[in-house]
């Protein structure tokens, strides 16, 4: 696949919640998601992608700089998609613990994502 000149990425935060993001083709998109490692929840995908946007791999953890170094610390996970197709798409994150998949999510986040 050809991909066109390098574009900048999107970042999207929890602040973005609710609102419409625009991306060019070609164009990547980074949502970043406040996270503890340690409480045992975890961002999962519950809307998956469609053929608009693809997920790129599994999620990052990037640690706050300002706490300790060890396991459980608080940080940022990080969802990486690239544009497939023009169109729109939402994106539906849960919080929640993997394992209690009946149990109402602690936080759910939605992003509507359009592709032009």
């Amino acid at each position: 696949m050809v991909r066109g000149p390098a574009v900048s990425p999107v970042v999207v935060t929890p602040e973005s919640a609710g609102r419409t993001i625009e991306l060019s083709q070609h164009q990547e998109l980074l949502v970043r998601l406040p996270a503890n490692s340690a409480n045992g929840y975890r961002w999962l995908l519950a809307a998956a992608p469609s053929n608009v946007l693809k997920l790129e791999g599994l999620p990052a953890f990037e640690r706050d700089p300002g706490g300790p170094g060890t396991v459980g610390t608080r940080g940022v996970e990080i969802w990486r998609f690239a544009t497939e197709h023009k169109g729109q798409q939402v994106l539906l994150f849960d919080y929640r613990l993997p394992w209690a998949t009946d149990a109402p999510p602690l936080r759910q986040l939605s992003f509507t994502v359009t592709v032009r």
